[in-house]
């Protein structure tokens, strides 16, 4: 253990800080420590060790299941995602840095790389499979090799990997843009602007530092880079292990929550956030300047979520499609046959 004046004058990070946090709390509450120090082992994914290899075996392969069966069209049930980063701001300028980051990811001549190296260097991304994303690390570590291996290409094979990338990176082009205009929007005297900066804890000095070095992620700029990382992680759905209730994250119960995590998640962030944006709009201008978000979210959630479940039926279609024809051929053909012999009757009457 360390003691308060260790703490901070050689300052402690990492598991070593986080013993120092357990020590003081023990001092004055033992029991809570032994709470705070289980739901950290949950977080970290340490809970439920004495789990037996058969219930692993067993775990592993319902987890693999789940993904194969429940997430197969994730990317297209995904796409109300891409909505996220525009509703963080919620303003009309929001369309603006949108075209910019798609214009730079599409078009322009090396844009994609450097969007997705200005990803890389902020880490909101890495060069690992991005099935973590879909299965929380403490489930990930009681999965054994084979199924976890099975997952990894089962979310490449499916484009669940690739589509979490991009809209990742778009996300982080989008919190680049946002950042800057928000710091001269701020400066300019826009509370909200200014209160959505704190809410990053970042200010708009430190935003104009970055930008006059060719806004570039470096330890210079630490708090712009983690700006950056809340920004994503706010605005795109990726549960985390706190983001649920404590018991949950013990593998015995990875089965019910590897896809119950994702209404928690939404809940608290896009939801959320777009409830708390519109209190701090009503609060800071008027009742109506707080109802426009609500109206933004909806008016781009909707879409996308009506082309997502449309494009995932007639996905899901398609295998049946030649035989839905052909029945319907059929079903035609007899009514023809039909009426052709009502027709001759009638003739001959």
């Amino acid at each position: 253990f360390f003691t308060n004046d260790e703490f901070c004058i050689v300052g402690i990070n990492g598991w070593k800080a986080i013993e120092a946090e357990l020590a003081e709390i023990q001092a004055t509450n033992p029991q809570l420590e032994v709470k705070v120090r289980h739901l950290l082992k949950g977080m970290l994914g340490k809970a439920g060790q004495d789990m037996s290899s058969g219930f692993r075996n067993l775990n592993s392969f319902f987890l693999f299941f789940n993904s194969i069966t429940l997430l197969t069209l994730a990317p297209l049930a995904s796409l109300p995602d891409l909505a996220g980063p525009m509703l963080f701001s919620a303003d009309k300028d929001a369309f603006k840095d949108m075209r910019q980051v798609l214009k730079q990811y599409f078009t322009e001549e090396g844009g994609k790389d450097a969007l997705r190296s200005f990803a890389f260097d902020v880490g909101v991304v890495s060069a690992d499979s991005l099935s973590m994303y879909y299965i929380n690390a403490a489930e990930q570590n009681y999965m054994t090799p084979m199924f976890r291996k099975g997952t990894d290409y089962f979310f490449r094979y499916t484009g669940l990997e690739g589509f979490t990338m991009f809209s990742r990176v778009f996300a982080t082009g989008m919190a680049r843009q946002f950042l800057v205009r928000a710091a001269d929007a701020a400066k300019k005297g826009d509370r909200v602007k200014a209160e959505q900066l704190r809410g990053l804890n970042v200010t708009p000095e430190q935003i104009d530092a970055w930008v006059a070095e060719g806004k570039i992620i470096s330890n210079k700029h630490q708090r712009v880079k983690e700006a950056i990382a809340q920004f994503v992680d706010e605005s795109i759905v990726r549960p985390n292990a706190a983001e649920r209730p404590g018991w949950a994250n013990n593998p015995y119960f990875a089965m019910v929550w590897q896809l119950k995590s994702f209404y928690y998640a939404y809940g608290k962030n896009i939801m959320g956030g777009l409830g708390r944006l519109a209190k701090t709009k009503a609060g800071q201008e008027n009742m109506t300047a707080g109802v426009a978000p609500l109206i933004m979210g909806a008016v781009l959630l909707a879409p996308l979520t009506m082309i997502g479940l449309e494009l995932s039926l007639i996905h899901i279609s398609e295998p049946t499609r030649p035989e839905r024809i052909a029945y319907a051929g059929v079903c035609v053909k007899k009514k023809r046959g039909g009426g052709g012999g009502g027709g001759g009757g009638g003739g001959g009457g």
